[in-house]
């Protein structure tokens, strides 16, 4: 956050400079970032629990890997969103799933750099970002 809030003063070519003072700063643009930082901590605050716990399992009987992972705290979750990356690193989106469990088609395991899931809610807020597990954690 930090990094936001101080562009208006590092960018200003008279920071630490005889010629720094109030008027030599851009009032406009410190409003701006203001309201870009005050946005962004709002959202983040906002935003649902990463997910915890995420892990691959193989059931017995099944070449399809499982997917499974710690329910999201907060009770207005509608469902999770479950993401892979492919080979060479775009994400796609496979499913939305009520329940935190996962089963993959086999060619899509095959091929997966990492598996990432988010929760979401019905009004469209999700979590910050995925929990992601790469190939390498199965």
């Amino acid at each position: 956050m930090g990094g936001i809030g101080s562009y208006p003063v590092l960018h200003n070519p008279n920071y630490h400079q005889v010629t720094d003072d109030l008027w030599t700063i851009d009032q406009r643009l410190v409003a701006e970032v203001s309201r870009t930082t005050l946005a962004t901590i709002m959202h983040l605050a906002d935003g649902l629990s990463r997910i915890e716990g995420l892990r691959m399992t193989e059931e017995a009987g099944s070449d399809e890997p499982v997917f499974t992972w710690a329910p999201a705290p907060e009770p207005q979750v509608s469902g999770y969103r479950v993401r892979v990356q492919d080979p060479e690193g775009h994400w796609h989106e496979l499913a939305e799933v009520t329940e935190p469990r996962f089963q993959m088609d086999p060619e899509w395991a095959e091929e997966a750099r990492a598996v990432g899931v988010r929760a979401f809610t019905s009004d469209g807020r999700e979590s910050f970002d995925d929990r992601r597990l790469s190939r390498t954690e199965w």
